[in-house]
């Protein structure tokens, strides 16, 4: 059974997948949802049949019923989670610094001291309960200072990562 976050514009909804199909908590039917074509769904949803066209990936799906656009996002627990302890990095004068989101041991350190970065490159993977999570820059950057290196166990809050 996985669950996941879904959002159909402004409205957000749970949905749980299990082998009986795709459950909407407090709903009573379930929501059967099939594959007819490479990006065409078949949708039953409280009595109601619609044919989808849908496409997009890593969570981010644009979908057309009829007449109508959705933007649709669907996040797993897991990147809930992540989300919720995504590192906090805070502006400072001609800077950014990237602090750990949550205790963890510093598995790697992924850049040196300076090093040009782009958005989404890898910084650090930190190690928390079994799961490595790989701490990325949000935009380029220039790496000022390193304050950790591997092995460290660092506490929610420690400071990672200077970039500038």
């Amino acid at each position: 059974m996985a669950k996941f976050r879904v959002s159909v514009g402004n409205q957000e909804m749970d949905v749980i997948v299990d082998p009986g199909g795709y459950l909407i908590p407090g709903e009573d039917q379930p929501l059967a949802i099939q594959r007819i074509g490479t990006y065409v769904f078949s949708v039953l949803h409280n009595g109601r049949s619609c044919k989808v066209v849908a496409y997009g990936s890593n969570g981010s799906y644009q979908a057309l019923s009829g007449a109508l656009h959705f933007e649709v996002m669907v996040e797993s627990e897991r990147e809930q989670l992540l989300k919720q302890y995504a590192p906090s990095s805070t502006g400072v004068a001609g800077g950014t610094e990237i602090t750990a989101p949550m205790p963890a041991l510093v598995a790697r350190v992924l850049v040196n001291a300076g090093d040009a970065v782009v958005a989404g490159q890898g910084l650090i993977v930190l190690e928390a309960m079994k799961m490595e999570n790989e701490i990325r820059a949000h935009q380029a950057y220039s790496v000022k200072e390193i304050k950790v290196e591997k092995g460290m166990t660092v506490s929610k809050g420690d400071l990672l990562i200077v970039l500038e």
